[in-house]
């Protein structure tokens, strides 16, 4: 960019700075990138007819030197600013799509990515029904995950049957779910475990075949394709209900080989890289749900969104 023009528009927007900060105030939760709202928010006076979503970023807005041309909104789309007539523009151009993108298959759930399993295990089942659950999970306390998943189960068809029979369960799962699992599904070798366990520890007769479609055995529906559809047709209560299955069980440290900690600092992380992964090229193991290594360009990353609003 042209010193010149980058001078005068930080001259410009550090003389409006209080101006800025005040608009930024009237938006909800946008000091925080961690904001659970999902509706839209406008920038009065900053903006014309073009839609921002909630976490989105000005990036160093006191510093020339970290300014940067271009920044992201929360569907990481690219977001362009521009001083004209001493005020500030913004366009945004909206991500190309891209053949490997999945949409959430939970109603009204806007997300559309390539890591759609990390999305629906963290976004919308209970972390005792993930099949890499993270710390994960002691040997010896197993059999207790396979006792709260077969709950979870009975509980998904007591709400969707009326009845806590899993035959019942399978039967729902055929007429109304089933279909909408793609035809290339596959169930990967940590979950075909998990699920060889479940039917051991519930005397449940093993499958001769793994597979999502048709359904044989109720061990299958405890893959995450099959519980984020379950999800979406319980009431608000029953989902709220849903969510907390194996809740103590997890949150007890005793129960797990790590320190939640560990975990913690790496979910941070994780959920960065995906706000991120244009700029820093990471992905993510969908089995292991460990970062592959990253190719981190020269930029660095802004270590909180918090700044742009303190005094």
């Amino acid at each position: 960019m042209n010193k010149s023009i980058q001078k005068e528009r930080t001259c410009i927007v550090k003389e409006d700075l209080t101006n800025i900060r005040n608009l930024l105030s009237q938006c909800e939760n946008i000091e925080s990138s961690e904001s659970e709202t999902t509706e839209p928010r406008w920038y009065p006076k900053m903006t014309e007819n073009i839609e921002v979503r909630r976490t989105f970023k000005l990036d160093a807005i006191e510093s020339d030197s970290d300014w940067d041309d271009s920044s992201r909104d929360d569907n990481n789309n690219s977001v362009y600013e521009e001083i004209s007539e001493g005020s500030l523009h913004l366009q945004v151009e909206e991500k190309k799509d891209d053949p490997r993108n999945s949409p959430c298959p939970f109603e009204g759930c806007d997300f559309v990515g390539r890591k759609l399993k990390f999305h629906v295990q963290h976004i919308h089942m209970p972390r005792i029904m993930w099949d890499n659950p993270q710390p994960p999970v002691r040997q010896e306390r197993l059999a207790e995950v396979h006792q709260l998943r077969g709950n979870v189960l009975q509980y998904l068809s007591e709400c969707l049957t009326g009845h806590s029979s899993m035959t019942e369960l399978i039967r729902w799962a055929n007429n109304n779910i089933a279909k909408m699992i793609p035809k290339r599904s596959e169930i990967l070798s940590n979950a075909r475990i998990q699920m060889e366990g479940l039917c051991e520890e519930l005397k449940w007769r093993k499958p001769d075949r793994y597979a999502l479609r048709p359904i044989v055995s109720p061990c299958v529906l405890v893959h995450w394709r099959y519980q984020v559809l379950f999800s979406q047709y319980l009431l608000n209560e029953q989902l709220s209900a849903y969510m907390c299955f194996g809740l103590e069980f997890m949150n007890n440290i005793e129960n797990l080989e790590k320190s939640p900690l560990e975990y913690a600092k790496t979910y941070s992380l994780i959920a960065r890289v995906l706000a991120m992964r244009e700029e820093l090229n990471v992905d993510i193991d969908e089995e292991t749900n460990e970062i592959e290594t990253p190719t981190i360009k020269d930029t660095p990353l802004v270590e909180s969104d918090r700044r742009i609003v303190e005094t």
